[in-house]
This record gives structure tokens, C-alpha cells and sequence, in this order.
């Protein structure tokens, strides 16, 4: 129920912002939005999950590991 209330909240959400973007920018804003929207959310998640590699760097025992992943 969750993810499919989702889903009809970001296409209501998506219709909005392109409503607005259209008009002053031109169609190809919505595309440019969608685009760095993802870009900007994995550069916050990368930061924020403890799994990253910058959290096992700084893990006395997570040095190999965090080494291992970037190989």
C-alpha cells in the first residue's frame, strides 16, 4: 500500500514541477530536473549509509575492507 501511494504521490509531484518548469524554461527543464535530482540524492545517501567506504575508512578494523571495495 506504501509503494503504490508512492508511486501516484511522485506522478502528482512530477506533474506539478513540470507544470511549473515548462512554461518559463521549455520542456527539456523537466529532463534536466529528473536528471540531477538522482545525481544530488546518491551523493546524500553515499554519505549518510554506514556502509559506505568513507565510514569503513574510518573504522579501525574496516581499512581492508574499504580497500577491498575500491579494487
Amino acid at each position: 500500500m506504501v509503494v503504490s501511494s508512492g508511486i501516484s504521490l511522485g506522478s502528482i509531484a512530477a506533474g506539478l514541477v513540470a507544470a511549473r518548469l515548462v512554461d518559463p524554461f521549455g520542456w527539456r527543464a523537466v529532463f534536466v530536473v529528473a536528471g540531477v535530482l538522482p545525481l544530488l540524492l546518491a551523493g546524500g545517501l553515499w554519505r549518510a549509509l554506514p556502509e559506505s567506504i568513507q565510514f569503513l575508512a574510518t573504522r579501525p578494523d574496516g581499512q581492508a575492507e574499504a580497500g577491498r571495495l575500491l579494487k
